[in-house]
């Protein structure tokens, strides 16, 4: 009953040449078009904080075990980050060095870019949103001196 009130209302709406509703309509529609691919920005964002996070957790389970961060381990994270799709050029990264002594605390901090297309057609150009990353820990490795 109601759905058909509003397909009929519609109909009086799309037959009505030059009456102003028929551009509330279409202005509608234009709002509802950008919010959905602003939300496929969102989206985006989100899946790209996730893989990096996701990287970052990996990373300082290595860094837990070998007692910091070094070469070998960043191309392990940089090579996370490129299996789950990331551009690795774009993406910096910070962790503690190694040797750090059983108990004491490691840290991970990664960044990189996010860039929003969907209000380019509105002449906003790309909105570049900065996604970052702070993973903590505590070494579980005892090294031995001498």
């Amino acid at each position: 009953m109601v759905i058909d009130r509003i397909k009929n209302r519609f109909k009086k709406v799309l037959n009505q040449r030059g009456d102003i509703n028929a551009i509330g309509v279409l202005f509608v529609i234009f709002i509802i078009v950008i919010f959905i691919f602003g939300s496929i920005d969102i989206e985006g964002y989100m899946s790209t904080h996730k893989k990096l996070s996701q990287a970052a957790d990996e990373t300082i389970e290595i860094m837990k075990a070998e007692g910091g961060f070094d070469t070998s381990t960043r191309e392990f994270f940089l090579d996370y980050c490129r299996k789950k799709g990331l551009d690795v050029s774009s993406i910096t990264i910070e962790a503690t060095p190694k040797l750090v002594q059983r108990g004491s605390d490691l840290e991970i901090r990664a960044s990189t870019t996010y860039i929003l297309k969907a209000f380019k057609p509105l002449g906003l150009g790309e909105l570049i949103w900065p996604v970052h990353i702070k993973v903590e820990g505590l070494s579980r490795t005892y090294f031995r001196e001498g």
